[in-house]
């Protein structure tokens, strides 16, 4: 998919502004893991956990 890299790479660099545009809200803490995921059986190659609240 072509907007896979690009969200990605918006992700990753701007954190922030991503999830503030994402969920109109203002992130409290943001943390980036870099990880690649195996390919069997999940078929992403990232994945993005957002915790919200307390």
């Amino acid at each position: 998919m072509i907007y896979d890299n690009a969200c990605k790479y918006l992700t990753e660099k701007y954190p922030a502004e991503f999830v503030r545009w994402l969920l109109q809200t203002e992130p409290e803490k943001l943390r980036i893991l870099r990880t690649e995921l195996s390919l069997d059986p999940i078929y992403a190659d990232s994945l993005i956990l957002l915790r919200m609240g307390r």
